[in-house]
């Protein structure tokens, strides 16, 4: 907002523009050539933003008279031009006078010597403080953007206080000395830019310029003190001037400062100690709510590196406050303060090694569906494209993996660091024959590709060797000759230079004996020699115990296509104890395979509880075989499932609701829809939500209903939407019933309720709702909640919206609702005005 003087003019401290069209001019009230009919200015209003083309000089008065002095005015007028107004008041003569700023001479900008100095410090604290009273108006839900910038050079907070306006006039000078009304070019890191923001009324604005278009402002249009958009960008486009900071907001403690080493973290006043432990509490409670002692310590140890690395601001507050990096969604309690507190006093070694990033594989999709927990193996992770299965985000690609973390669980965070700028790794991989001092293997192929995504392929000559330059990192190796088995394997190679990997490639065996007897075993008891079979089949289960996997892993394969009863209680030992995931997995196959109610209650418990994502799979398939007969599900079957709903551990929680929805399960919809409503974690809510979506049940649509509206995750309620609109032909879920506990919250004090109801409404598409969202398109009084209330009738298209849509179009105060609602006209196929 336009820098002026404040002290007397905003009696109540509220920062609010009035759009006046001139239409009439007092005689005598203005110097000659001040204003002309028609003019449009920006002004100062104590109340209200408004639009009124009939005011009147007399009225233009009552606004500014309270100030003695100088008021700045600024704004465009009809011809897109800028005018830039010094209106002034003297009493005893001419009274109101003014002039436009843009009519005087030029003047070349004079950098303070010390500017580089001072305009770093200004943005360190400013960073610092975005989110805090320092610009925020709590009473008033504005943005401060002058006095934020004032207090930023002047390292200290202003409440109350008058702030000085000769930044206008000397960035009026600059703008035309500059003649750069589309551009930054001339303007340096830490000057005060003056810019408009696109949109409704939101002209008149000024920031800390940081570079690159970036600038540091506090957002007026921020509803909460949450300030995840202070860091703002501005379009170019709309760039008005600069000028660098008046002498009288340097600080009063000292004219300069010292840079501070970025590895030591700035020393804050004694109020910003609270502040920092504040927002690190904030971010680990978000974050790792349900994490342990040791996976809080490493989310910690992201900010503070963060706060050392060059690439981020250099302080707690404003690292976690970066849009998008870390979640700000939950109140921390008392324990994740303490926490924060302890850890910022005495943060101990850092565990990652120098991470400044980390995510949580449970919460990654797979392969259509949102899955939980998967096996990940020495820290290591699968990429798109490898197995298919399991997506992790694009930049993990460029980051080098911090490996396994003592205390942290992989499947939960996986943390990264940034790579040192490096030269490319040069790999000589030679390829052995049965271990490292086996033979050379000549003749063999190595492909993969490298940390950036750089593919490679190339035959082993005949010294055993391959030599593959690329990108340090985690790489992706797979090695293959005739009559050897393929071996695939990911290893990380960060070192710069010639490393020296193998490949422990094993030449295919001959069958052993074990093996031979699997075989003629199977073929024995599979012709019905009954004088052999008991002594044969002995022979199968006994192989369960092999100490060789691929002798297991045969034998649980042929116990499964001889489905006989007498294998049950060894394999699901197997199943439960098997030390090796292909087996277990191969166990849950040949139980499904033999029609016995023993194995209901191993798979159902595999199904949630196994460690491996495959043999989870696979159990989760063993129990819908048979299904007509009804052998596998029925209601026991469920039981151990819906138990797991209560388990501690949330991963166990997340893949219990995903059991239950794949089975479809009614005898689970009560507990769903308890974990749906009161489980702590969003995860397990969204996957309880997709469950109840799965189940044809008319007890799932209330609780369906309610999340979708009421329920604090952003997903959840997405999910819970979904949901609600399966089997929407036979109408089943999305029916007139459906739809009244969102109809009822849109009356909800919440603000944030009513948006998302009005919100759920529109993509439910009920028609029964059309007069409730008519009425809120008319009378709430949050332009938002308006808005997405004429987003709503526009999905619906319901032609009882049109009236009241075309009114909106024109009639709303807010810019945004008008033009939803012209949106949501066309729609309809109607032409707004």
């Amino acid at each position: 907002m336009w820098l002026m003087d404040l002290a007397r003019t905003l009696l109540m401290h509220r920062f609010v523009f009035a759009c006046i069209v001139l239409s009439l001019i007092a005689q005598g009230a203005y110097a000659e050539g001040a204003f002309s009919a028609g003019d449009r200015v920006w002004t100062t209003d104590i109340l209200h933003v408004r639009d009124a083309p009939g005011t009147s000089s007399s009225e233009i008065g009552s606004i500014i008279k309270g100030s003695v002095g100088t008021v700045i005015i600024g704004g465009p007028v009809f011809k897109e031009e800028y005018n830039w107004w010094n209106i002034s008041y003297d009493a005893g003569t001419t009274g109101w006078s003014a002039e436009n700023w843009l009519q005087k001479d030029p003047i070349e900008p004079q950098q303070p010597g010390d500017f580089a100095i001072w305009s770093e410090d200004a943005i360190k604290w400013g960073e610092n403080h975005t989110g805090s009273k320092d610009w925020w108006d709590e009473i008033n839900k504005q943005g401060y953007c002058l006095r934020f910038v004032a207090n930023a050079f002047m390292q200290k907070y202003l409440e109350g206080q008058s702030v000085w306006n000769s930044p206008i006039e000397a960035a009026a000078a600059l703008y035309r000395f500059n003649q750069e009304p589309g551009g930054w070019a001339n303007a340096p890191r830490g000057a005060i830019i003056l810019f408009d923001k696109e949109g409704g009324n939101s002209y008149g604005h000024v920031g800390i310029y940081l570079g690159a278009g970036r600038i540091l402002h506090a957002h007026g249009t921020v509803q909460d003190t949450t300030v995840e958009d202070a860091m703002a960008y501005s379009d170019v486009g709309n760039y008005l001037g600069w000028s660098y900071p008046p002498e009288a907001w340097r600080p009063k403690t000292s004219t300069t400062s010292q840079p501070v080493e970025k590895a030591e973290r700035t020393q804050e006043p004694s109020n910003a100690i609270d502040q920092d432990t504040s927002c690190l509490a904030t971010a680990l409670m978000s974050e790792s709510s349900v994490g342990t002692v040791e996976e809080r310590a490493a989310v910690a140890w992201t900010v503070f590196n963060r706060v050392n690395s060059p690439n981020f601001p250099n302080t707690i507050c404003g690292v976690v406050n970066q849009r998008g990096q870390y979640a700000m969604n939950q109140k921390p309690n008392q324990e994740f303060l303490d926490l924060a507190a302890s850890l910022i006093a005495e943060p101990g070694a850092d565990p990652t090694g120098g991470a400044t990033y980390f995510f949580s594989p449970i919460s990654m999709p797979k392969e259509g569906k949102a899955t939980g927990g998967y096996d990940i193996g020495g820290g290591l992770h699968e990429v798109e494209g490898i197995s298919g299965k399991v997506y992790f985000p694009s930049w993990a690609l460029t980051m080098e993996s911090a490996g396994d973390i003592t205390g942290v669980r992989p499947a939960y965070y996986m943390f990264y660091r940034e790579r040192a700028a490096s030269e490319e790794v040069t790999l000589t991989l030679y390829v052995h024959d049965g271990s490292a001092d086996g033979p050379k293997l000549s003749g063999a192929e190595v492909i993969g590709h490298d940390a950036v995504g750089k593919s490679f392929s190339q035959i082993t000559d005949a010294n055993g060797f391959v030599v593959i330059t690329g990108s340090p990192g985690s790489w992706q190796f797979t090695a293959t000759k005739p009559g050897y088995d393929a071996n695939s394997w990911p290893q990380e190679i960060i070192k710069t230079g010639t490393k020296h990997a193998y490949l422990f490639a094993e030449k295919m065996p001959t069958k052993s004996v074990t093996e031979n007897r699997i075989q003629s075993t199977t073929q024995n008891v599979s012709s019905g020699s009954e004088t052999s079979v008991d002594g044969e089949l002995g022979d199968l289960i006994n192989a369960l115990k092999d100490k060789d996997a691929g002798v297991r892993l045969k034998a649980a394969e042929a116990l499964g296509k001889l489905a006989d009863a007498r294998a049950v209680d060894p394999l699901i030992e197997a199943l439960r104890y098997d030390e090796n995931n292909d087996v277990r997995e191969m166990a849950a196959w040949a139980l499904g395979q033999i029609d016995d109610a023993r194995t209901v209650d191993p798979l159902s418990y595999t199904s949630v509880k196994d460690a491996g994502y495959d043999v989870r799979e696979e159990a989760y398939n063993a129990l819908q075989k048979n299904t007509v007969g009804g052998s596998k599900i029925d209601a026991r079957s469920a039981d151990p499932i819906i138990g797991a709903l209560k388990d501690e551990d949330q991963g166990v929680r997340y893949r219990a609701a995903e059991a239950l929805g794949q089975l479809k399960n009614a005898t689970s919809v009560d507990s769903l829809i308890e974990a749906l409503k009161d489980d702590e974690n969003g995860d397990v809510r969204e996957m309880a939500a997709w469950a109840l979506g799965q189940i044809d049940d008319v007890r799932t649509v209330a609780p369906l209903s309610y999340a979708s509206v009421k329920d604090a995750g952003y997903d959840v309620r997405e999910e819970a939407y979904n949901a609600l609109q399966k089997n929407i032909v036979g109408g089943n879920k999305v029916d007139a019933r459906s739809a009244d506990p969102i109809i009822g919250a849109l009356k909800d004090e919440d603000q944030g309720v009513r948006y998302r109801a009005a919100e759920a409404l529109g993509q439910l598409k009920n028609a029964t709702s059309v007069d409730s969202l008519i009425e809120a398109l008319k009378d709430d009084e949050d332009g938002d909640v308006r808005e997405m209330a004429a987003w709503a009738l526009g999905q619906i298209g319901d032609v009882r919206a049109v009236d009241p849509l075309s009114y909106a179009s024109v009639k709303d105060a807010d810019y945004d609702v008008r033009e939803e609602a012209k949106k949501a006209l066309g729609k309809l196929g109607v032409q707004a005005e």
